[in-house]
């Protein structure tokens, strides 16, 4: 959408990109990789549900006019709103705009993810996937990403690096461009890596670019 949307405003970004989910709904659900014969046929089911509830060229106009409106009047002053989500079942904005069309909440993609992050859109589609920006506004330039280099040592546990991803946030492919970590905390010069390394008090540590704990 960030490339063929003629949005003019991340409201009405952020519902057109919804409603072109409820045209064709996915329901991905697990991992890639994952997933069994259980849940492929749970998937296939829903499938089959929403299939028996189409939606029309007037009913998605109509959702898209009234999600639109919703997140202008859910979206706090400095720009941020809180997200939508479609779990299994959509979240109460959704379904408010849903009823407003007359629209199934069978046709609701699941595990779908959406933030309002300075002016932009950002979505997860599908359990545990990437977040991808969708809609930008002209001129928005995109912060670094600042992902940590880290490698996984057992269930739950990583081992992490002072270096982090130098591309732009929400970047589409996979991680690169590490560089060392200029941001050390200057009260005792530690990484941010150094402390993720650390105790469980120090896990999540923030840093200003200043280099002061935040």
């Amino acid at each position: 959408m960030n490339d063929t949307s003629t949005a003019t405003t991340a409201a009405r970004a952020a519902a057109e990109w919804w409603a072109t989910q409820i045209a064709d709904p996915t329901f991905n659900n697990e991992r890639p990789g994952e997933g069994d014969f259980h849940s492929f046929a749970a998937r296939g089911l829903a499938g089959m549900i929403a299939d028996a509830h189409p939606v029309t060229a007037e009913q998605l106009a109509t959702f898209t006019d009234a999600l639109e409106n919703i997140l202008i009047r859910d979206t706090r002053e400095d720009g941020w709103h809180y997200g939508l989500h479609a779990d299994y079942h959509p979240d109460r904005s959704l379904r408010e705009a849903a009823e407003a069309a007359g629209i199934d909440e069978s046709r609701f993609p699941w595990k779908t993810n959406m933030w309002i992050r300075d002016g932009a859109v950002v979505v997860s589609a599908g359990y545990a996937a990437p977040h991808r920006l969708v809609w930008a506004p002209p001129g928005w330039v995109r912060p670094p990403c600042g992902e940590i280099r880290a490698e996984e040592i057992g269930r739950y546990e990583y081992t992490y690096f002072p270096e982090v991803c130098t591309r732009p946030l929400y970047h589409e492919d996979e991680h690169g461009g590490w560089q060392p970590d200029p941001v050390t905390c200057g009260h005792c010069g530690k990484t941010r890596a150094d402390h993720y390394n650390g105790s469980y008090e120090d896990f999540g540590h923030a840093f200003t670019e200043a280099g002061s704990h935040a």
